[in-house]
């Protein structure tokens, strides 16, 4: 029995590297602004969770809002994980930009930076998605989905006619 369990073990390490390996040479030469989503919906830090979450999150496909201070400059970033970490009896009375993470926690990137050193980032921290800062301002963010969506464009083969099916 521990000579199967430890080559399951080995099994699985071995096909997690392979998966690293390909997705690293998948998109060596991507950049950051290449995978992001250019400007992001923000969400205003002044507002209630309650009236954020009725206002912008109900019916928005997005998960996570770059929230803007009194100045309209980017304090934080507010994420669903944020979002209820808020009991419920506090939301009308608890601000965005006090339930965000705030900006010295935030993973950042430049548009013009490779975006397998973002991953490498992202996975040393805690979080799965980057705003992306340009001269001080944000531009973007990369979430999972964006990059998910990338590898996925990226493994079409579009030099190669389809094969035909009989």
């Amino acid at each position: 029995v521990w000579t199967v369990f430890i080559g399951w073990f080995l099994l699985t390490a071995a096909h997690s590297e392979e998966r690293r390996i390909l997705t690293r040479q998948s998109l060596a030469g991507v950049r950051v602004a290449d995978a992001m989503t250019a400007h992001p919906r923000t969400a205003p830090g002044g507002i209630s969770v309650e009236d954020f979450i009725h206002s912008y999150l109900l019916g928005d496909r997005h998960s996570a809002y770059p929230v803007e201070g009194p100045s309209g400059t980017i304090v934080g970033l507010i994420t669903l994980a944020q979002l209820r970490l808020v009991p419920p009896e506090e939301r009308r009375f608890t601000l965005v930009r006090d339930a965000a993470m705030p900006m010295d926690r935030v993973v950042t990137a430049v548009p013009h930076e490779p975006l397998t050193v973002l991953l490498e980032r992202l996975a040393s921290r805690d979080g799965n998605r980057a705003l992306v800062v340009d001269h001080g301002e944000v531009v973007g963010i990369v979430t999972a989905s964006d990059i998910s969506r990338l590898l996925d464009v990226r493994g079409l083969d579009i030099t190669r006619p389809p094969e035909r099916v009989l």
